[in-house]
């Protein structure tokens, strides 16, 4: 059973919530202007559409393939049944992880660097995989 319309529709928006919150915060944050600031800012930012597309992706599978995938992270296996809660949970853990990557780096820009692309790194070999199990 493919997810419906609404159900695609409710993941996106809150992909989307939580992408301008994340850059919301960016800004906020880019006050004082640190050394690695702006590099750390778009690690954070393309780790938000990382997440997303992960997201995307494992919903896809869990919605056609039930059967034969499951979440692999404990935190959102309660959820494989109901995307949008599966989207709010995620894209919720995604912001205040990168919220607290930006706040980090005010004070140690280096440290904030390495874990945003750390993450981003991680995120992204996620979902390359996801995809490629999409039917």
């Amino acid at each position: 059973m493919l997810p419906t319309r609404a159900h695609i529709r409710r993941v996106w928006i809150v992909c989307f919530a939580s992408a301008v919150l994340t850059f919301a915060w960016a800004v906020m944050a880019s006050a004082q202007e640190p050394r690695f600031l702006k590099l750390t800012q778009a690690a954070v930012g393309v780790s938000i559409v990382a997440h997303a597309v992960d997201l995307t992706t494992t919903a896809h599978l869990l919605a056609c393939c039930g059967d034969r995938f499951s979440e692999a992270n404990p935190l959102y296996r309660w959820a494989e049944d109901n995307p949008a809660s599966m989207a709010m949970v995620k894209m919720g853990t995604a912001v205040a992880i990168n919220a607290a990557i930006l706040r980090m780096a005010q004070t140690k820009p280096k440290t904030a660097l390495a874990l945003a692309l750390g993450q981003l790194v991680l995120v992204s070999v996620s979902a390359r995989h996801n995809a490629k199990k999409v039917p």
